[in-house]
């Protein structure tokens, strides 16, 4: 199943439903950001992808965990959560919750977490939370979303994290 703009709206609404009262932010980064600009200004067919990546600003990292069981539970398209930060949904598609601490968007911070599968950090969530979001209208659903220059500044990043397993982040970005 290859996801569409419309299914990234719906998911979005959904997920914003299931969220206390606006409090926390959530924008798209990855794939589908790379693809909502594509689409505004028509340059390149869409390569599809299987998973969301949606980041979410929470006070600190155990806010995240219980935001995320919490979600798991209550909304009836995860059916499970793998390494802390996935949630496989019913039809097979993905959504990765990346969250980043409230303080280091105020702040400037660059240490935005203090997990992910062992001692790193989302290093630039922040900076593109401040700096690097557009925000889109698709079918009534408004979502912010990381700009191209946001992308490619947290494609650079993560070369530096798992090179081996970034095989595709060239590609991504050719525009």
């Amino acid at each position: 199943m290859e996801l569409n703009l419309t299914y990234l709206a719906t998911l979005r609404r959904e997920l914003s439903e299931l969220l206390p009262d606006g409090q926390h932010r959530l924008f798209v980064i990855g794939a589908f950001a790379n693809q909502l600009w594509f689409d505004r200004h028509g340059e390149r067919a869409y390569r599809g992808t299987r998973d969301l990546d949606f980041v979410i600003g929470v006070p600190d990292y155990e806010a995240y965990q219980q935001l995320r069981n919490d979600i798991a539970q209550k909304w009836d398209r995860v059916t499970s959560v793998s390494n802390d930060h996935r949630l496989s949904l019913n039809d097979s598609a993905a959504i990765d919750l990346l969250p980043f601490h409230a303080y280091a968007e105020a702040r400037g911070e660059h240490d935005c977490v203090e997990l992910w599968q062992g001692p790193a950090h989302f290093v630039g969530l922040g900076e593109v939370a401040k700096n690097g979001l557009k925000t889109y209208e698709i079918g009534g659903t408004t979502i912010e979303s990381a700009t191209v220059p946001a992308l490619i500044g947290l494609k650079l990043i993560a070369l530096d994290d798992r090179p081996e397993m970034r095989s595709k982040d060239a590609g991504d970005m050719v525009i």
